[in-house]
């Protein structure tokens, strides 16, 4: 008993140590470190630094580059890996809360009135034996009427 409270506070500390530092892996350090209103209108975003160009020296001009026909799909989301860390986090998550709350309602569930007679043979396979050992004697004692 003591090794099963054991493991469920080490599950329990584990669970807390994931919803605490989730927020920790998932919110952008920038974003926490603002300390601004998160309804209030967005600051004017700086105009893009221009790259400094090259030295004229060379005489040769640049082969014009063809567009690109292929678009990148990528939009700054969330890679495949991390998608998969987050759904996996809650999941895991999910499954810690539900085995706590199975776990506190088979101990909080009233336990069935036993009889006597099912206490005093106990397991399943001694109420078989005591049961064949009844059905043996009410058949010697058959026996012995019929005689």
């Amino acid at each position: 008993m003591a090794a099963r409270r054991g493991a469920a506070r080490m599950l329990g500390a584990v669970a807390l140590a994931g919803v605490l530092g989730l927020p920790a892996a998932v919110w952008p350090a920038g974003a926490v470190a603002q300390g601004a209103n998160p309804i209030g209108p967005l600051p004017p975003t700086p105009a893009p630094a221009q790259p400094a160009s090259p030295p004229a020296t060379a005489t040769t001009t640049p082969a014009p580059s063809s567009p690109s026909t292929s678009s990148s799909s990528d939009g700054g989301g969330l890679g495949t890996g991390f998608e998969i860390l987050i759904f996996g986090g809650g999941a895991l998550l999910l499954g810690a809360i539900a085995w706590v709350i199975v776990r506190d309602a088979r101990r909080s569930a009233p336990v069935p009135a036993r009889s006597a007679e099912s206490e005093a043979v106990g397991t399943t396979r001694q109420r078989a034996r005591a049961r064949a050992r009844a059905r043996t004697k009410a058949a010697r004692r058959q026996r012995k009427r019929n005689r």
